[in-house]
């Protein structure tokens, strides 16, 4: 059982404060990185630990980088060799563990209700961290029609008049569906194309069947027929998305390794049109850190059948959560020594544009741990000292990243299990983990 539950209440304009009196603590304690008096002092080493963002210059100086970092992973205990891409069990989320969305008698279930609930119908869209910022999910309605993801099938509901509830049509995607959007009168969805074997054949190699994630636009302006107008095949899998206006940006990750001496690249598909992210478009942090991953972050306006993908890769830690701003993306990845890593990527208009990276000790939760206001950047994580005991953080980042004001040693023992930004407070709930004998 859980006990004893915390609720703690930080107002983060007061931050900036402790973060100087934690500068003049700093030079008599020596530029402690966990104190858990309650401020932490930033220190020149743990900027280190992530370094700044390049973009390769070439091929080689990709596969030089990553021969480092194999090298780096296999003395912390990793695989000496980073055969670790498609086709191996190891990395393969198998066809079960995608997300599948609905089950049985859902669609009836919300006819029946829909029929009970009256000629006037109020609705509401996804339940949104960021307003402004549109969130995918596998049911979602404009007000008339409910978009209901099913296994490989997308099922339109006419949803009002409540007393004619009906199903519209029933399109086959053959493929799962993870996501879907709406945007006016197109229907965006995202399927996984998972490989259609098990272990690796030491004849063939690694085939290039393998993990895709494909972005598919629909035409619903006849609800009754859905049209493809667009399809977008790429390499990996798809991690999360947001939809701004009528730009989507969506992230695709997929590891980087060296197979045969051949440092393979991600790709992407349109038509019978194949191209391949080139070296010198990836960013890459300017010290090694062990097992990687391409993080391709992509934008596409979804109501222009002509407009260009645009994308940025990103070679970093294997990413675990985002947060996502009007005008920012916030890639978040653990780091060996129990930091999280911030890499900050602006959007805007549907371009994508490296902005600044940064370091905090402690992890993060989930994506209501992060919050952007006023120009700022507010974190919330949990963290361990040398001593093994946990404690709670809130950091406050300028636009560079720079840790400007900072609280730590909350609820020392216990961890985070909720958090909300709202206005200039969070709120924190923490729970102790007991042995109930």
């Amino acid at each position: 059982m859980r006990l004893p539950i915390m609720q703690i209440s930080v107002d983060t304009r007061k931050l900036a404060s402790f973060a100087l009196v934690a500068f003049i603590i700093g030079g008599a304690l020596g530029g402690l990185l966990f104190n858990y008096g309650g401020v932490y002092v930033p220190t020149s080493d743990l900027s280190n630990m992530f370094g700044f963002m390049n973009q390769f210059q070439s091929y080689d100086e990709l596969k030089d980088y990553l021969v480092a970092s194999e090298s780096y992973d296999s003395y912390w205990g990793g695989p000496l060799f980073s055969f670790r891409g498609r086709g191996f069990v190891d990395d393969m989320v198998i066809m079960e563990s995608f997300p599948m969305a609905g089950s049985d008698g859902a669609v009836e279930m919300i006819s029946e209700a829909l029929k009970g609930s009256g000629e006037s119908l109020d609705f509401s869209g996804t339940n949104v961290q960021v307003e402004g910022v549109d969130e995918a999910d596998v049911v979602k309605t404009d007000g008339t029609y409910i978009y209901y993801a099913k296994g490989s099938e997308i099922i339109i509901v006419q949803a009002s008049p409540a007393t004619d509830v009906r199903i519209v049509s029933m399109t086959n995607m053959s493929r799962p569906v993870q996501d879907i959007y709406i945007s006016g009168d197109k229907l965006i969805v995202f399927t996984a194309q998972t490989p259609n074997y098990r272990y690796y054949n030491e004849e063939e190699g690694i085939g290039d069947d393998g993990y895709r994630a494909i972005l598919t636009i629909l035409d619903i302006s006849d609800r009754a027929s859905p049209e493809e107008v667009r399809e977008i095949n790429m390499d990996g899998t798809y991690f999360n998305s947001r939809l701004i206006g009528d730009h989507l940006y969506f992230l695709i990750r997929n590891p980087a390794y060296i197979y045969d001496d051949i440092v393979e690249l991600p790709s992407i598909r349109e038509g019978e049109e194949w191209s391949t992210i080139d070296a010198d478009c990836i960013w890459y942090p300017n010290n090694t850190r062990g097992w990687m991953a391409y993080h391709t972050i992509a934008s596409l306006d979804v109501q222009d059948s002509e407009a260009k993908l645009t994308t940025e890769t990103f070679l970093l830690d294997e990413g675990s959560t985002i947060y996502v701003s009007p005008t920012n993306m916030y890639l978040i990845s653990e780091g060996w020594w129990r930091e999280s890593r911030i890499t900050k990527i602006g959007i805007e208009n549907g371009a994508i544009k490296f902005k600044a990276n940064g370091t905090v000790p402690g992890y993060v939760l989930n994506q209501f741990s992060m919050d952007e206001h006023d120009g700022y950047f507010r974190i919330a994580t949990t963290g361990t000292n040398n001593d093994r005991r946990s404690g709670n953080n809130v950091y406050v980042m300028d636009s560079e990243l720079n840790i400007v004001g900072s609280v730590e040693g909350l609820a020392v023992g216990e961890q985070i299990y909720s958090s909300r930004f709202m206005g200039d407070r969070v709120y924190l709930v923490t729970f102790k983990i007991t042995d109930p004998l």
